[in-house]
């Protein structure tokens, strides 16, 4: 029911409300009746396949609900593996999914900003929610496992460096209406303040992690950057 109202609140408001929402852990989805292990152990992709066979919804609502539950079920092992840490790493670890969800959202509102809007946005953010917890999870592995992968760091951050540098290339808010321009304008402006803030911050996080971390955060970032292509 949380993800689902989410999704509500998505098509109601925009993805602005998303840049500002985490999807709660959950340990077992009523829908599919799997426990968050099953649920990861089954794959993304799988389970919502699944979670679609149960509600028979293929609207733009019951896929953003499948994508949070899987996001949300990934999230509570992740929670569960992080309560395991330092509290130094606990800390980074809230640190690096809170810099995830901003820039993940940030180019989303960026790309819906300089297109005037549409659904797929809110389901591309429910997706970007499942990449941000897999991501994350390899985040918490390299935590319990380090290993020395220097060249690995210095392509990420090569490519942080190069998605920095080209912020002031991504396309300018929508105009062709008159009526909404400056609604997009607004979205588009927060939406790239939140990129100039949250990509060096997220970039500086790299210092505190195991070198293969950074792979691994700089091929989410990376992709968060291309709905806007």
């Amino acid at each position: 029911m949380r993800a689902l109202l989410m999704c509500v609140l998505l098509l109601c408001v925009g993805p602005l409300f998303a840049a500002h929402a985490e999807s709660d852990a959950l340990a077992k989805d009523p829908i599919t009746g799997l426990t968050a292990e099953k649920a990861v152990e089954l794959g993304a992709n799988r389970f919502v396949d699944l979670y679609g066979e149960k509600t028979q919804d293929e609207t733009t609502i019951g896929m953003c609900g499948a994508a949070l539950t899987y996001a949300q079920l990934r999230r509570y092992i992740n929670d569960c593996a992080t309560v395991k840490r330092t509290k130094k790493q606990q800390a980074l670890i809230m640190t690096v999914r809170s810099c995830c969800i901003e820039i993940m959202t940030a180019y989303i509102n960026v790309d819906e900003a300089s297109s005037g809007g549409g659904t797929i946005h809110r389901v591309e953010w429910a997706s970007g929610m499942i990449e941000v917890e897999t991501t994350l999870g390899k985040v918490i592995l390299s935590m319990e496992k380090p290993k020395p992968d220097p060249q690995g760091r210095r392509a990420a951050a090569k490519i942080f460096t190069a998605l920095i540098a080209n912020l002031h290339k991504l396309p300018t808010a929508y105009a062709d209406d008159p009526e909404s321009r400056n609604s997009w304008r607004e979205q588009h402006d927060e939406a790239m303040r939140q990129l100039r803030a949250a990509l060096p911050k997220l970039y500086r996080l790299l210092q505190a992690l195991p070198d293969n971390s950074c792979s691994s955060l700089a091929r989410f970032t990376s992709a968060a950057s291309k709905v806007v292509e």
